[in-house]
């Protein structure tokens, strides 16, 4: 799909690909993966390695993720700085008049 489509997600022809031919659904709920599995495999058995590394990329944070917090391991907390800077700046007012 990469050879048709690039790294594009938003292209409607692709969209509805996944939809019509690999069982993707339009939902707010879990993806049936069962049967979007059994649609890679019947129309791409060459790309089933690559699609199930893609696939796992998710699970495989999401069980890393759950077994450091599972450890109790202390996950760093990001530093966020908040740069606040005055300046100076010059005035175009004609100062004169003023006193």
């Amino acid at each position: 799909m990469d050879n048709k489509y690039g790294s594009r997600i938003n292209d409607n022809h692709f969209i509805a690909e996944l939809v019509k031919e690999y069982g993707f659904k339009f939902t707010k709920t879990q993806q049936n993966s069962e049967h979007i599995h059994k649609c890679i495999i019947e129309k791409a058995l060459q790309f089933e390695k690559d699609y199930f590394k893609g696939f796992n990329v998710y699970t495989n944070f999401s069980q890393t993720l759950s077994s450091k917090l599972l450890d109790g391991k202390v996950i760093i907390q990001p530093n966020i700085a908040h740069i606040t800077s005055t300046v100076n700046k010059s005035s175009h007012r004609n100062n004169k008049n003023q006193k």
